[in-house]
């Protein structure tokens, strides 16, 4: 993995760490910001999922470029 990729997938990775901190922390003031919360964990694993993804392409150029063909 790339510096860059792996230093975006670290700072990711951090993020959903804090947030589930605060989760478990149980200071949220209600449901909804629980909601919102719980979805920008999955935005940001998501996020993190396409790094990884992205740097396995970029370690395997030969396979990523016949899955973009396809």
């Amino acid at each position: 993995m790339s510096d860059v990729l792996e230093h975006l997938y670290t700072e990711l990775d951090k993020k959903v760490t804090y947030l589930e901190g605060e989760i478990a922390k149980g200071n949220l003031k209600d449901f909804s910001e629980y909601r919102y919360l719980c979805g920008q964990i999955r935005g940001l694993a998501v996020a993190a999922d396409l790094v990884q993804d992205l740097a396995k392409k970029m370690d395997s150029p030969e396979e990523s470029d016949d899955e973009w063909r396809s």
